[in-house]
């Protein structure tokens, strides 16, 4: 099932499935998701652990970013020579000379509306989040005195739910492997190990299958003749190794699962910090208004920025006899940085003592509304 989401979904593997979507549990999650535009986080209960280790980098993507060709659609717009190849850079500054100053207009928003072949990498911006929140969650973990070195979790496979969400929903995206087992303690004095990390991986799988689950945790290799494949020997780790005892269940939970509260409490919160009346004369009015993040993560993450995912947070502005002379009664506030403000403004033409009701909506990251008061 977690190999069968969207996201560099590997095709023609018996073990991902016919096609993105075909396992059922697969594509309940994903017609859910689509359905909710509410949804502000996703986390996964796996193999990986984004909290403890951001997702990685390194992916090679398949656009030729040094040669690019303007899609037929775009040559016009961006004064392009139809069939001229350009680098990155070149298409940067083209698109600058077309679009509003209050645009921004970067590597990603460009691969992003020319369709370069899907993202395959994290973004800069939101692994600084990343990064920061692993600093928080470590130190959480050592509060609650279950830190200390253990093997490192598994990375993002692709097609997995983690990679799709982070890819394709714009909300922050952590997992959660819950247990891992303990890295092989050093004794005081001990020089570091030279050991490859692979078998330093497997010298702490059997310190901890013979310390802490006696013969439960390896099986000797014995030989054993098989009816097809003859003479072979069977033996090493069992299955679910690394599944942690039962009995210590309750604890791992009670640790673990509230820290998702706290990742709750940094999720992006936007709300209408402050509107300001300019009179213009001959009922002309300047309106400006300031949209602030109150949290600490992004609405929506850099990826969300690159993608347009999820929708914008909308601004609403509704009043009788009023004329908008510059900017319109719908107004989409793009993204907001945390504990940063964006600014909006309107010209706008009204009779006396005209009442404004001035609303931001956003599923993802929150409702405000007010009210203001023109010739008043």
């Amino acid at each position: 099932m977690n190999l069968n989401f969207p996201h560099l979904f590997q095709a023609f593997d018996p073990s991902t499935g016919l096609y993105p979507g075909s396992t059922p549990e697969a594509r309940g999650i994903l017609e859910y998701a689509y359905a909710h535009p509410e949804i502000a986080l996703a986390v996964s209960l796996d193999e990986t652990n984004f909290c403890l280790e951001p997702p990685r980098g390194g992916r090679r993507g398949d656009a030729d970013l040094s040669q690019i060709r303007i899609p037929n659609n775009y040559v016009e717009m961006l004064q392009a020579e139809r069939g001229q190849t350009y680098t990155l850079e070149e298409v940067i500054e083209m698109t600058r000379k077309v679009v509003p100053a209050s645009v921004e207009v970067d590597a990603d928003m460009v691969a992003g509306f020319l369709g370069l072949g899907a993202a395959v990498n994290p973004l800069k911006p939101d692994l600084e989040f990343y990064d920061a929140l692993s600093k928080k969650y470590k130190a959480y973990l050592e509060e609650k005195e279950a830190g200390g070195d253990r093997l490192p979790p598994a990375d993002a496979a692709d097609g997995s739910f983690e990679l799709w969400a982070y890819y394709h929903l714009g909300v922050p995206v952590f997992s959660l492997d819950l247990f891992g087992i303990p890295s092989e303690e050093k004794k005081p004095g001990e020089e570091k190990s030279e050991t490859p990390a692979a078998d330093a991986a497997q010298l702490a799988r059997l310190h901890y299958a013979d310390s802490l689950l006696g013969s439960r945790g390896f099986v000797d290799w014995t030989p054993y003749k098989h009816p097809e494949l003859g003479d072979v020997e069977i033996g090493g780790f069992p299955p679910y190794l690394e599944t942690p005892p039962h009995e210590t269940v309750k604890g791992i939970l009670d640790v673990q699962i509230p820290w998702i509260l706290e990742l709750a409490e940094q999720l992006p919160s936007l709300a209408l910090a402050e509107t300001r009346i300019t009179p213009r004369g001959s009922e002309v009015y300047l309106l400006e208004v300031w949209v602030r993040n109150e949290a600490f993560l992004p609405f929506p993450t850099a990826m969300g920025k690159r993608n347009r995912q999820p929708a914008p947070a909308i601004i609403l502005l509704e009043g009788k006899g009023i004329e908008f002379l510059e900017g319109r009664a719908r107004t989409p506030v793009p993204s907001v940085e945390g504990h940063s403000t964006v600014k909006q403004s309107w010209l706008i033409r009204a009779g006396q003592k005209t009442e404004l009701n001035i609303r931001l909506e956003c599923p993802a990251a929150g409702n405000d509304q007010t009210t203001a008061k023109l010739g008043i």
